[in-house]
């Protein structure tokens, strides 16, 4: 999104359904399995020359109704309200992990 679009400017829908999309869904999956992420999070990509680097996770995407988030659940036809009671849900089933990355430097 651009900085305009993102705070309230026009936009057009895009819908991208090819191999590059599954392979960032995959992608999108794998990575919320490793950080044990519960409930929702945004995924920042960029693509060029068909390789895919992952930028960053938003664990608190914005849920304004201008928000891009708040347009992904009506594009998926899910209710704010059901989108909220599975999030408390999720939240009350979660197993804890006791994951370790370990970093060598």
């Amino acid at each position: 999104m651009s900085h305009d679009v993102k705070f309230g400017g026009d936009w057009d829908k895009v819908v991208v359904d090819d191999l590059l999309t599954k392979r960032i869904q995959e992608l999108s999956v794998e990575i919320a399995g490793v950080f044990n992420i519960v409930g929702m999070c945004r995924f920042d990509f960029i693509v060029k020359n068909d390789k895919i680097y992952y930028l960053e996770g938003n664990l608190v995407p914005s849920l304004a109704s201008t928000g891009s988030f708040n347009y992904m659940l009506k594009a998926a036809g899910i209710d704010f309200n059901d989108f909220v009671a599975d999030i408390i849900y999720s939240f009350e089933q979660r197993q804890n992990s006791n994951k370790l990355l370990v970093y060598s430097a």
